[in-house]
């Protein structure tokens, strides 16, 4: 309802264009179900990328839930980065509302797009899932950045610092996302590097923020200048960490 009363016109033709320059014609929304999609004889390809687009309803909670089980410190990390990263989301909304490029194929803006997910709900009989939600709270011309697509690779970002045993399977889930958003017609390539970019974007600032306050602290505990050191055996205070994750236990 926000995004309704602002005034901004929704947007359009730069991600036709950005797409375009990227890939050419036809436009990969269009290409991609032009050679795979068939209605009448759904494949593997339609489920797995369906039940991809549907974990981001539930993934990022998950792994919430799972670090505050076993791995705290890790859980405010992300707590933190979940919050910052779904607000610039929303202010992007609200400031910048683009058009999907199904509701851009409905209104004869480019070739034929098909809802692919609404049409595996009603094949797969589970509607009534997202009925509710989607009649009372989407916003439909929220697709730039691809939320989507961010929260995977902020996923990515958050064990990064594990190497490649962990990078490997969130890459492939962030890859996996991407390629079922554009596939399944929710949103324009442009939309997903967005996001993938505002994903990076705001893993870097806090990780950056937090080594700064980390910094400030050790400076905050040193001894001043002339003070003697505790006597041999005593322990100095303890500083508590909350730098960037990954970089040292809190």
């Amino acid at each position: 309802s926000i995004a309704d009363e602002t005034g901004f016109t929704p947007h359009l033709s730069p991600q036709i264009k950005a797409d375009k320059l990227m890939f050419g014609l036809p436009l990969p929304n269009v290409g991609l179900q032009s050679e795979l999609y068939d209605p009448s004889a759904l494949s593997w390809y339609d489920y797995v990328t369906w039940v991809t687009y549907i974990t981001h309803f539930f993934g990022t909670l998950t792994l919430a839930v799972i670090l505050w089980r076993f791995a705290y410190p890790l859980f405010r990390k992300w707590r933190t980065m979940v919050m910052w990263l779904s607000a610039a989301g929303f202010a992007t909304y609200v400031l910048y509302p683009a058009v999907p490029p199904w509701l851009a194929s409905d209104t004869g803006k480019i070739g034929r797009v098909t809802k692919i997910k609404d049409a595996m709900f009603e094949h797969t009989g589970t509607k009534s899932i997202t009925s509710a939600v989607e009649k009372n709270w989407v916003d439909q011309v929220a697709a730039m950045p691809s939320l989507h697509a961010a929260f995977p690779m902020l996923m990515t970002m958050l064990f990064w610092h594990k190497g490649w045993r962990w990078r490997i399977p969130f890459l492939a889930y962030s890859l996996l996302m991407g390629f079922s958003l554009v596939y399944l017609g929710e949103h324009w390539v442009i939309d997903i590097f967005v996001g993938w970019a505002y994903a990076i974007g705001v893993y870097l600032a806090l990780a950056w923020w937090w080594r700064r306050r980390e910094a400030r602290r050790a400076e905050r505990a040193e001894p001043a200048p002339g003070t003697a050191p505790p006597p041999a055996g005593q322990a100095e205070p303890a500083v508590s960490y909350s730098g960037a994750p990954g970089s040292a236990p809190e």
